[in-house]
């Protein structure tokens, strides 16, 4: 039988994306890229992101280590 996600868990995935997107757009809006070139600003927001996401990850963990 197939767990089926929490809502509290699909919402925070759901912020995140929405964050994630604004985030890589207003990146977009900042760096002026010709056309057919590598997309720095995704690059550069994607790895910003990631990089925030395991700082928080880390903070949250150390400070509430998982229980079961």
């Amino acid at each position: 039988m197939a767990r089926r996600a929490e809502p509290d868990v699909l919402a925070a995935i759901a912020v995140g994306g929405a964050l994630g997107t604004l985030a890589r757009y207003e990146v977009g809006q900042a760096m002026h890229i010709a056309k057919d070139t590598f997309p720095w600003p995704t690059f550069i927001g994607n790895v910003s992101g990631g990089f925030v996401l395991g700082a928080f990850l880390t903070v949250v963990l150390t400070r509430y280590p998982p229980a079961r």
